[in-house]
């Protein structure tokens, strides 16, 4: 949920065309992905969260009062750090769950998470190179 109202967000007020496109990734990607997990959640007869948490909706906040450059290295920093994270949760899925529509939706989806790790990654280095006083390159 936070990954789709994040990219809503990022695609209206980014004018980077790799950061749009990004953007607009994970809404398509997250919003498909929600809804395999409310279809799992329904048939296991277990409720999902109805917002977002308060670290996500500080973080949308944090990111709603930045703009240019400074927005989109604040959101794609915040999207490899999250999706870091959720790779470190499927994983633990995958190795150590016990209901077995978890276990195989985690197994189908950390690719496409592994996939927007990398995608962060590459396009926050690409806009701090071109960011006037940025880092130029991200730490590993």
């Amino acid at each position: 949920m936070a990954e789709v109202a994040e990219g809503k967000l990022a695609a209206s007020k980014t004018n980077d065309r790799a950061v749009k496109a990004f953007a607009e990734k994970m809404v398509t990607d997250h919003t498909k992905a929600n809804d395999r997990l409310m279809a799992i959640a329904k048939k296991g007869g277990f409720e999902l969260p109805a917002s977002v948490g308060p670290e996500n909706e500080q973080q949308k906040a944090s990111l709603t009062k930045l703009g240019g450059k400074t927005f989109e290295i604040a959101y794609l920093d915040g999207q490899e750090k999250g999706h870091a994270k959720m790779e470190l949760v499927f994983q633990k899925e995958i190795s150590n769950g016990k209901n077995p529509d978890l276990v195989a939706f985690a197994k189908t989806t950390l690719p496409v998470v592994e996939e927007h790790l990398s995608l962060a990654k590459s396009d926050c280095v690409k806009v701090e190179a071109n960011t006037t006083g940025g880092r130029g390159t991200k730490a590993q």
